[in-house]
């Protein structure tokens, strides 16, 4: 969580030169490159008057397809002889979907739901608008897999904002005709329409 010092503020803010968020550039999936990078950093110390260094590594989207074994070979020998003072986290959906000779060298630690906030700002580091990043991470429930699934796919973010739209301007039932008619519109998603009227009306 953030306190509100300035160190939490610039941690928050990506801007924190101990704290280094792999893949670089806003890419979504790792390339060797990454973790060559961090073996790198890894060997210095902190240089923002810190204790420690700290690699959060965003594997959600580069533990299946061509690369999946190449990064984690090549962070291996760093996750079995760690620098002093150095952290490296992980981030995955299923840690089954990382080599065993990589999980047999970490400690698993589970994080069911993340705040909205998380999800909006780390949306927002890989492109998207404010706007989206804001209703994408209130849809999703905690999960910023299913935010990123949420953008990706028009009809359910038109579900949401047609839920959005009548919980907003529908003031009677008299005039329910037009939303009803877009939730029937986009009936494929109606079920999403009803979960984020739930999830707004919370």
């Amino acid at each position: 969580s953030i306190c509100g010092c300035d160190i939490c503020q610039k941690v928050a803010d990506g801007n924190h030169q101990d704290v280094i968020t792999l893949p670089r550039d806003g890419r979504a999936r790792l390339k060797v490159e990454d973790i060559a990078y961090l073996v790198e950093e890894s060997s210095l110390r902190p240089v923002a008057n810190s204790v420690a260094r700290v690699f959060l590594i965003d594997a959600t989207s580069s533990t299946s397809g061509i690369g999946t074994d190449l990064w984690q070979n090549k962070l291996l020998k760093t996750i079995e002889e760690p620098t002093e003072n150095t952290y490296i986290f992980i981030g995955v959906t299923d840690a089954d979907s990382l080599l065993a000779t990589i999980r047999s060298r970490c400690q698993t630690l589970k994080q069911t739901r993340l705040a909205s906030k998380v999800i909006a700002n780390e949306l927002k580091r890989r492109g998207y608008d404010l706007k989206t990043c804001q209703m994408a991470s209130v849809m999703a429930n905690g999960s910023l897999q299913m935010a990123e699934k949420i953008i990706a796919d028009n009809g359910i973010f038109e579900a949401y904002s047609t839920a959005l739209d009548t919980l907003e301007n529908m003031i009677s039932t008299k005039v329910a005709l037009p939303y009803v008619s877009r939730m029937v519109a986009n009936k494929a998603n109606i079920s999403h329409c009803l979960a984020f009227m739930t999830v707004l009306l919370g």
